[in-house]
């Protein structure tokens, strides 16, 4: 994801519109969800989540539930290795 210079020196580019609205709320819910995320972190994401473009929301709400997915299965296969004997 590149974000262009322009939007931190002038985010007020950005039309918010009802699909920005839509993305906008759809990239905070998965921040909200995120569990790898402590509460700065989320407060952050949200934060530059107004500074990003549509294309740009959907590409890190992407990276946030892949991210979060991700350490989910790795933390149910560690369970699943703790249950099982030694052999």
């Amino acid at each position: 994801m590149n974000i262009n210079p322009s939007q931190f020196i002038n985010p007020g580019v950005i039309e918010y519109d009802k699909k920005r609205q839509t993305w906008l709320e759809r990239f905070k819910k998965a921040v909200k969800r995120a569990f790898f995320l402590n509460d700065d972190e989320k407060q952050n994401w949200t934060t530059l989540g107004y500074l990003l473009t549509n294309r740009q929301l959907e590409e890190a709400e992407r990276l946030i539930i892949n991210q979060d997915l991700s350490r989910l299965r790795s933390k149910q296969q560690i369970e699943k290795n703790k249950k099982q004997p030694n052999q």
